[in-house]
């Protein structure tokens, strides 16, 4: 982009008022003083420019809230500041990032930075802890019987520059150990230059993986290869070889460290590579440089994060971000650990890493917890932890273990943990269902060490029976659905395979959590094999896959086709990537609110992180009980006027804009959609034509920055939508669909969308609901209809409530014989907080009616204010869920003339129906969603919101089912009783 293009582009925005300006990957060297002109930019995208200066008036973007400037040459701004340099997550804060910039521009308040980490890794007993040593002292003697490295020595090294300036030198020796090896990731780090020993007498050196681990987890770092030629036996290395393959080897150093052969070159080397390291010369506040002195001079292992604040203070370093700023700088450059977003272990500062890298590594290498299999007790860690220096610290020890995923707590055993790493090598027996499976397979080009084990350690809650785990595999349980997930370590793979009801839902939360441990490692290169479902191979146990990049590629190309190898048949792509529950699009292509990370947003995934949150956070606090749950929502207002004019209203203010939409262009759709002759298509161009009507551009604006405020503060966003004109009410909202972020408004959990009825009648004082809470479910069906699986509909919501109503926080009453006099008496036994109506409902000739049965079990149709009488005063009654046909359904000609909004003006809170048919299968799965969500403790929209995506995860979005059920509310807050 030349400057003439950037200055009219940044012309345009500011005259049409842009909130979003995106301006990465532009090779920009300069961004122009002109940027201050756009005051209403909320979002500014720069990644990947070669920027090396801000300009002033980028401080007059006042609404600015997202800054991504990562990948430019801006040294100023360490990536503490910054934040995520992921263009799918959040930024660091703008203020912060400005702040810290302006403020280190003064020379006489900065102080530049010459220090570095030098990380020695390699082979047990190679010589890496006498290469330390030798760098630090040439007089070192070498220890014939120098005891191996315990997980991990730090030393300091200094040297003067050509400037005068002092270089320091952190050397970190790590122990060579395999059982060590998995614990790389959280001390290879960047900023470092690295060195890998290797000993003539070990032959079996794999420059490969030990190279390839660097590059992965230091984002490519420098590093040097040392051959330790003892008694001048030469090391061969294929440095051609190597060097044609790792960009980032520097030089290959023969050595002998007993003669001190070799050790000046290697100096030399460190010396010329370390300083060239991007962050060398850095300028840093100096106040930070004058706190720095009194840590390192502490002879503490710890200080607790209070004396490390009065530190600071001492030294005129006042404000609290700063100090915050100046521990995660320090931690990173290995000077000290401090985990600021744990909860036990932000409280302490570790002054010395080794003391606590040296606790963790003394559990592991204990010969009781290894012929235990892993498994240890707190009483285990009393003894091997009874050392002064570690026994007034047992609790935040364990907790740096489950930091690092070498451990985790067994479930309902109290004080009992088991380290993965150590646990049996050999598959346990146990039974598996081949038929139906879902099948994934990832092909890893490297593959490091400790990815099932750490995945083992995530999903630790859901393990079948607490003893279908080995050190290559483990088998998950949950809601009947298992998951087997195998590493195959030698033929770099992981094999995963799904059997039972929820088998998509289930899959997605273990691809979620594997992408978590993948997005870990720079660079880590793998393919994503997903099977064939063609007919032949659908009953396979080895189907035909494809590569989930190629099947991206094609998508991307249009062609929706390919061809199975096995069977020859044409499949569809979009189905394949559909059936597994994957995305069509890469991470990086998608907005940090995208729905296709279908995983994160489920409610099947949130189980497992508030499981897994409480199974490691068990021992620091009680258990917090399901209806606890807080979501913090933030309110986004639309009315549709009966002049046809869209008020938006949130804490951003109010804006108007002119709802326009063309019926006829969506007729075809709905009458598709009425007899479920979609695909994902179809429903998406509605959605699009739904939203392009209710959200014109400044009402758009409006709503991604209420989003976008509501995300930063870790808050879900509330879509109430109100409507003026019957018509427009009577149509499927709930496909409104963004073309921007490829989001399907009612099916993502960040924007919980419900109808509000605004109505003129005063607003009842809900009543608190007292345990038990009583849940009437009426089930109606007449022998001259249809018959519903009225058995497996009770089944499943008797199975959903069980827990509830064994603690007897719940109780469910059952009218089978479903007339109107039996639904009165009922009514009047007790006052019911839920009634929920299954059966058949029909809308014809602008009435609705409700099938209940007679005294010959046939239909006894009832219109909708004859059934809206059954709640008439009713004061208790919180919540009614319609599983009928179509008892949604809302009259074109009088709002409330549908049994929902009907429902609503007699004043229950919520009313949940259906707006299409909906199939038998669907209302159970609805039925098993909705109330285990709603008995978490969720508000009624939000356990709508996640249910609906529960639903798109299994039957797909190319069926309407996800947007049939439509929640009516008068409840604000979502909270349709305050005990509920």
């Amino acid at each position: 982009m030349t400057e003439d293009e950037l200055l009219q582009l940044i012309e345009q925005a500011a005259r049409e008022e842009w909130t979003e300006l995106d301006l990465s990957d532009n090779d920009l060297t300069v961004l122009p003083p002109d940027i201050g002109q756009i005051t209403s930019l909320q979002s500014l995208y720069l990644i990947r420019n070669n920027i090396q200066e801000l300009p002033s008036q980028i401080g007059q973007l006042t609404s600015l809230q997202f800054l991504y400037l990562y990948g430019n040459k801006i040294q100023e701004l360490p990536p503490e500041i910054l934040g995520s340099k992921e263009y799918w997550q959040p930024p660091g804060d703008v203020q912060e990032i400005l702040d810290f910039y302006f403020r280190i521009q003064d020379p006489t308040e900065t102080a530049p930075l010459y220090e570095a980490k030098f990380i020695i890794v390699g082979e047990g007993a190679a010589g890496k802890t006498t290469l330390a040593k030798k760098i630090e002292s040439e007089t070192y003697e070498l220890q014939p019987d120098e005891k191996s490295t315990q997980g991990i020595d730090v030393i300091q090294w200094h040297f003067p520059l050509a400037n005068g300036e002092d270089f320091r030198v952190n050397i970190w020796d790590f122990g060579g150990q395999e059982i060590y090896h998995q614990t790389h990731q959280f001390f290879l780090t960047k900023r470092s230059l690295y060195a890998l020993v290797a000993d003539n007498r070990k032959e079996n050196t794999d420059f490969y993986w030990w190279l390839k681990v660097v590059e992965l987890l230091s984002d490519n770092s420098p590093v040097l290869i040392i051959s330790n030629e003892k008694q001048d036996r030469q090391c061969p290395v294929n440095e051609r070889q190597l060097r044609g393959e790792f960009t980032n080897l520097k030089a290959v150093i023969p050595a002998n460290f007993a003669t001190n052969r070799g050790l000046t070159e290697i100096k030399d080397a460190i010396e010329q590579y370390i300083t060239r390291l991007p962050h060398v010369g850095t300028p840093l506040p100096k106040l930070w440089v004058r706190v720095r002195a009194p840590l390192e001079n502490d002879s503490r292992n710890y200080i607790t994060q209070q004396d490390y604040y009065q530190i600071c203070q001492r030294n005129q370093l006042t404000d609290r971000q700063d100090m915050q700023w100046l521990s995660r700088y320090l931690h990173d450059l290995g000077v000290c650990l401090h985990f600021q977003d744990d909860p036990t272990l932000k409280h302490y500062i570790i002054l010395k890493p080794e003391w606590g890298t040296s606790a963790v590594y003394n559990v592991l290498d204990n010969p009781t917890v290894q012929k235990n299999l892993g498994c240890f007790t707190q009483d285990t860690l009393a003894d091997i932890w009874q050392d002064d220096k570690y026994n007034q610290m047992q609790d935040e020890l364990l907790q740096l273990m489950i930091r690092f995923k070498l451990c985790y707590p067994i479930p309902n055993q109290t004080n009992t943990y088991i380290a993965p790493q150590l646990l049996d090598i050999n598959q346990p027996d146990y039974d598996w269902d081949e038929q139906n499976n879902l099948i994934l397979r990832y092909d890893y080009e490297f593959m490091p060490k400790g990815i099932l084990t750490r995945f083992i350690v995530e999903t630790h809650p859901w393990i079948e029976n607490q003893t279908r785990v080995w050190r290559n595999g483990v088998i998950l349980n949950k809601y009947q659905t298992r998951a087997e997930i195998i590493e195959y370590y030698y033929q770099r793979q992981i094999k995963i395979r799904v059997s039972g009801n929820r088998k998509k839902e289930l899959l997605a939360v273990i691809t979620h959590e594997l992408e978590k441990i993948h997005a870990s490692y720079e660079r880590l290169q793998y393919n994503t094999l997903v099977p064939c479902n063609c007919d032949e191979c659908l009953s396979s146990t080895n189907p035909h896959s494809y590569p989930l990049d190629n099947l991206r590629k094609r998508l991307n190309a249009s062609k929706y086709q390919i061809e199975c190898e096995n069977s020859y048949q044409m499949v569809d792509v979009r189905r394949l990537i559909d059936d597994v529950n994957l995305s069509p699009y890469p991470k990086e292509k998608l907005w940090i609110d995208s729905p296709f990370d279908n995983a994160k947003s489920s409610r099947l995934q949130q189980e497992l992180d508030q499981d897994r949150n409480q199974s490691l956070n068990r021992s620091q606090s009680p258990r917090p009980q399901a209806n606890t749950m807080n979501h913090n929502y933030r309110d986004f207002e639309l009315v549709v006027t009966a002049n046809r004019q869209i008020r938006a209203a949130s804490e951003q203010g109010e804006e108007w804009g002119e709802f326009r939409l063309d019926k006829n262009e969506i007729e075809l759709a709905l009458g598709l959609i009425e007899s479920r002759q979609t695909n994902q298509k179809l429903l998406k161009t509605l959605g699009h034509k739904l939203y392009q009507a209710l959200f014109p551009a400044k009402i758009h604006g409006q709503f991604r920055a209420t989003l976008a405020g509501a995300q930063a503060n870790n808050h879900n966003l509330r879509l109430r939508l109100r409507f003026e004109l019957p018509e427009l009410a009577a149509l499927p909202w709930e496909f409104l669909y963004d073309e921007g972020t490829n989001t399907f408004l009612a099916n993502n959990t960040e924007t919980a969308l419900s109808r509000y009825i605004d109505i003129p009648l005063q607003k009842r004082d809900l009543i608190s609901a007292s345990l038990p809470l009583n849940v009437l479910l009426v089930i109606s069906s007449p022998t001259n209809l249809p018959p519903l699986d009225i058995a497996g509909e009770e089944r499943l919501i008797r199975d959903a409530l069980a827990k509830h109503i064994e603690a007897g926080q719940i109780e469910l009453d059952v009218v089978s014989d479903a007339t109107i006099s039996n639904i009165n008496q009922k009514l009047r036994e007790k006052p019911y907080q839920v009634f929920h109506f299954i059966g058949h409902g029909v809308f014809e000739n602008n009435q609705g009616y409700i099938a209940l049965v007679d005294q010959d079990n046939n239909s006894k149709l009832v219109n909708d204010e004859t059934f809206a009488n059954f709640f008439l005063g009713n004061r208790n009654l919180g919540l009614a869920v319609l599983n009928s046909c179509q008892g949604a359904a809302v009259s074109s000609h009088q709002v409330f003339a549908g049994i929902a909004p009907n429902l609503v003006r007699r004043g229950i809170p919520g009313v949940i129906a259906m707006q299409y048919s909906i199939l038998d299968t669907t209302a159970k799965l609805f039925a098993d969603e909705f109330y285990r969500t709603l008995a978490l403790g969720w508000t009624l929209d939000g356990a709508i919101q996640t249910t609906r995506n529960a639903i798109s995860m299994e039957v797909g979005l190319d069926k309407p089912d996800f947007a049939t059920p439509v929640l009516y509310m008068r409840a604000k807050d979502g909270r349709i009783m305050s005990g509920l």
